[in-house]
């Protein structure tokens, strides 16, 4: 027996759930996991409240915001970050606040650099946009090594045509973070930052996901017919469509897909995506500072960035142990798998000063990601725009994070799950 509908959605992840939500009873949500959200879920572990991965919810979209605090209560304060640099907390982000450091000799190398520096040379890929915009200081002291420690040491072979949205200028006079514009802006100093009031960020996805009208979950979909336009489950559930919106993994979904040009397959597999581990800690006390994210740009550390969870939150704060997670990337991981990574991360904490025995950590745990970000390569805009050409024509809309290998937050898939959605409701 087949299940009919109008628009099939697979993936229930936030620009699933965005596009579903919208479009109401005809659609058909299928999710392969046990639960709709994707990597945006939350899980405890020894009384502390986790997320999957590290989430705050900032917005330029007036209505992701809308509708995200409709559903749910949320709460917001100013983003507190920081950047490790030489045994020494300065305010994130680095290239704005590198006077704070006690090292005049690296104080006075940035701003010799900036002096130097010209922000209005085209660049031809990441490593010279960093160059060029902040000059040599600001660039050998942090954002080249912290850069490198995420994305892999060639940054030239990113282009720079994303730093716009996530690389902060030397000065925030002119790039103030907006949550009206529409376009997303680098985070600064002052950005304010919001999260559920109770639980983890999963609480966002969970609210928006029971407003969903029709979904199933534990629906692996196998095989994809875009001619006939009927999809395939592993278990031989056969589900038939007008349109089919995917938030599979682009490399995935053109495998699924039968009739797909082979050139096609072969560019989408050159598309890059960075995996990661995440190390989290549990400490047995409530958290202790009021620090939200540290950036660690020197390479004795294995994270790149560490996140101390509770502090998102008046009830995280309150509970008796609280967590941090630290997020490594694998091209940095040396050696050791899975559980060395888990005992670096305790060494690591202490080194920072955001644990102070290891008698108080009562559980850590490790968790693999083999897709967290998608690598802005040079030729990912162009192989993007051919696959997506191809499937439209077939009515078929990719989304989401790796369904579009964007580098996009959970807000911005829910603005684009709901925009095609409008789409598909005006015909």
């Amino acid at each position: 027996m087949s299940i009919n509908t109008d628009t099939l959605i697979i993936g229930g992840g936030p620009a699933g759930i965005a596009t579903a939500l919208a479009l109401g009873e005809s659609a058909l949500l299928v999710e392969k996991g046990a639960s709709l959200g994707g990597l945006s879920t939350s899980f405890e572990l020894a009384g502390a409240i986790m997320d999957f991965v590290v989430h705050s919810f900032h917005t330029p979209h007036p209505h992701v915001r809308d509708l995200v605090f409709n559903s749910l209560e949320m709460e917001e304060q100013v983003r507190n970050a920081k950047c490790f640099v030489q045994d020494e907390y300065l305010p994130y982000p680095f290239q704005q606040n590198f006077h704070f450091h006690s090292d005049e000799s690296l104080v006075a190398a940035c701003r010799a650099g900036l002096e130097k520096s010209d922000a209005r040379k085209k660049a031809s890929n990441f490593h010279e946009h960093i160059e060029n915009r902040f000059g040599p200081g600001i660039s050998e002291h942090f954002m080249l090594p912290y850069n490198r420690k995420l994305w892999g040491d060639d940054l030239s072979s990113l282009s720079a045509d994303w730093t716009g949205e996530r690389v902060a200028a030397a000065s925030s006079n002119s790039q103030a973070f907006s949550q009206t514009s529409g376009k997303r802006k680098p985070l600064q100093a002052n950005t304010k930052i919001a999260y559920p009031a109770r639980g983890g960020f999963g609480e966002i996805l969970n609210a928006l996901a029971q407003q969903v009208s029709r979904s199933e979950i534990g629906v692996e979909i196998g095989r994809i017919d875009p001619i006939r336009k009927k999809a395939v489950s592993s278990a031989g559930q056969t589900y038939s469509y007008n349109r089919l919106v995917s938030t599979l993994p682009l490399p995935l979904l053109l495998k699924t897909c039968e009739a797909v040009p082979l050139d096609l397959i072969a560019a989408t597999d050159k598309l890059e995506a960075l995996s990661l581990t995440l190390v989290f800690v549990v400490c047995d006390h409530p958290v202790d500072t009021e620090i939200h994210r540290v950036y660690c740009s020197e390479p004795q550390f294995s994270a790149h960035k560490v996140t101390i969870n509770h502090t998102s939150s008046k009830y995280l704060r309150q509970l008796p142990s609280h967590g941090i997670v630290l997020e490594i990337s694998h091209g940095k991981l040396r050696g050791g798998g899975v559980q060395s990574s888990e005992k670096k991360a305790v060494q690591e904490l202490l080194r920072l000063g955001l644990v102070k025995d290891t008698s108080h950590i009562i559980a850590t745990k490790a968790v693999s990601i083999p897709h967290a970000y998608p690598r802005p390569t040079h030729s990912r805009d162009s192989i993007v725009a051919d696959v997506k050409a191809w499937l439209r024509h077939h009515d078929i809309e990719t989304l989401g994070r790796f369904g579009e290998w964007a580098y996009i937050n959970c807000d911005e898939a829910i603005h684009r799950g709901l925009s095609v959605a409008g789409n598909i409701a005006e015909g």
